[in-house]
């Protein structure tokens, strides 16, 4: 079942719960796949997309011809910010759109297929964006050896990709770079692999860690990926250490995916209520129980305490120094080379205020203006409803 844009964002939240009801009570296929809440969540949340979609494109087409700049400014922990929607911040639409303003001409172009001429870094970055690779030379060995086919059929190639806005455009300005002579203008861009476990391998010095988030290149040179090897550890930690029937179902469902939501935000404080709550959105919680979600949580923070157990301290040091600085009544500073921040979260004490029945208070108000509408209209007063409304209006804004 589909719906055409202009008629889905015309529909209102009533109209479409009504009209998407008719059609999944009258067909007994898609009964079988889902509920009706979770195909009325899937409407609204494609129908939230499209919205931000469309502004985005109005956005960018108000923006082209135009020279402009992307400010950025810091938050206050630091965290470098971007303003408005259409920035390098952003999903993968607006990425796609922007472009360097100015294309330097290149001298040798021969070849009009995806491959020599260009700089092998704009071609890594294009391959990236429509799957990962082990190494660089594996991306630009893939895209030339693809080229062809995907030039005779980008939009086909791009609806599969990992962010297929951004493959495309990158296919785009590498087609028209070479047409014109002129280096690609789309920036380079490459995501850190686990960012915040790269962070804590620095902090504690650990080459393994590092080697793993790709920090410090491999012995064989090859891309890591630090959520699959979680992944095998995991399930390695579950057979040896807690050999139950549990243990296999959970085992033979695990995926990378499943893996990345659980330890991912451990550094950030989650909790293992938290990671079981989470695990109940999972394909896993098809086949255990609640209570066994929270018994497969306590399992991941066992695992991690014991398999990274330097992380774990360095966490718990951190969190005792805020402790520390909160007991004594002081902001916590971070001080970096270019700037410090402050953590000075005020603790919040409840205080209680005697308010007048707010209904008397109305009741006032109207015995206060009722003899005004009076004299007024004694007076003739051709304007008098607006003359009352400014003042009063007045007032209750102030209050």
């Amino acid at each position: 079942m589909t719906f055409s844009l202009s008629v889905s964002l015309s529909l209102k939240r009533r109209d479409e719960t009504v009209l998407l009801r008719e059609f999944y009570m009258r067909d007994t296929d898609i009964k079988q796949l889902c509920s009706f809440n979770d195909l009325l969540q899937t409407l609204c949340k494609n129908i939230q997309r499209s919205h931000y979609e469309q502004l985005i494109i109005k956005l960018a087409s108000a923006y082209d011809g135009y020279h402009f700049d992307l400010p950025a400014f810091l938050d206050f922990r630091g965290r470098i910010c971007r303003s408005g929607i259409l920035h390098f911040h952003e999903r993968d639409l607006a990425r796609s759109l922007i472009l360097f303003a100015d294309g330097q001409s290149i001298n040798n172009t021969t070849n009009q297929s995806i491959n020599n001429t260009i700089n092998p870094s704009f071609l890594a970055s294009a391959a990236f964006h429509y799957q990962s690779f082990s190494t660089i030379e594996e991306s630009v060995d893939w895209l030339r050896n693809q080229g062809d086919k995907i030039i005779q059929n980008p939009i086909l190639y791009s609806r599969e990709g990992k962010h297929p806005f951004q493959f495309l455009s990158n296919l785009i300005a590498i087609k028209t770079a070479k047409q014109n002579n002129i280096i690609p203008s789309i920036p380079i861009t490459q995501d850190a692999s686990a960012s915040a476990y790269q962070i804590m391998s620095y902090f504690l010095l650990d080459e393994t860690l590092a080697k793993r988030t790709n920090l410090i290149p491999s012995s064989d040179g090859k891309s890591m990926d630090i959520y699959s090897l979680l992944l095998e550890e995991l399930r390695e930690y579950m057979k040896t250490e807690h050999d139950n029937n549990l243990s296999k179902v959970v085992c033979d469902l695990l995926t990378r995916k499943i893996v990345k939501g659980i330890f991912m935000p451990i550094i950030y404080g989650k909790t293992i209520k938290s990671t079981a709550d989470d695990l109940k959105e999972t394909p896993l919680y098809q086949f255990i129980t609640g209570n066994e979600c929270t018994k497969v949580a306590s399992v991941c923070f066992q695992f991690w305490k014991t398999k990274y157990h330097g992380l774990e301290c360095l966490i718990r040091l951190i969190r005792n120094i805020g402790w520390i600085a909160s007991a004594r009544g002081s902001p916590v500073f971070y001080r970096v080379p270019y700037f410090t921040t402050v953590q000075d979260y005020m603790k919040m004490e409840p205080a209680k205020i005697w308010v007048y029945d707010r209904v008397l208070v109305f009741l006032y108000m109207i015995d206060n203006i009722y003899p005004h509408l009076v004299l007024l209209r004694e007076q003739k007063k051709e304007n008098y409803s607006f003359m009352i409304s400014g003042p009063y209006l007045y007032w209750l804004s102030r209050f």
